[in-house]
């Protein structure tokens, strides 16, 4: 992954996934599972300014 400067663009995205399960194997007591098919649902989306990471000030 690439660093971004600060002072950038970027979009920030809340997401909800609508996922299908399917068993592949395992045992009753540990199965396996799988995703079948994963819907993507975004929810908001907004553009904001990238800032410098950071730790807060001690006091």
């Amino acid at each position: 992954m690439e660093s971004t400067e600060a002072g950038a663009d970027v979009m920030v995205r809340g997401l909800r996934y609508d996922d299908k399960w399917r068993r592949v194997g395992g045992t009753s007591e540990a199965p396996v599972w799988q995703i079948e098919e994963r819907i993507h649902l975004p929810l908001w989306q907004y553009l904001t300014v990238t800032t410098a990471p950071g730790l807060p000030a001690k006091k």
